[in-house]
């Protein structure tokens, strides 16, 4: 997993970076990378 998650989060940070400026694209990556934590947290804490 570990392995997988810097390649999505490079994969968000240049998709964002082409059409918006930095400081957008920088929010936008790190809200994506808060939703896939606490989606990890809650599968975690399910099982």
């Amino acid at each position: 997993m570990s392995t997988s998650t810097p390649n999505l989060f490079m994969t968000v940070s240049v998709q964002f970076d082409l059409p918006i400026d930095i400081p957008s694209s920088l929010y936008h990556a790190a809200e994506q990378q808060a939703k896939i934590a606490y989606i990890m947290t809650l599968l975690n804490t399910g099982k």
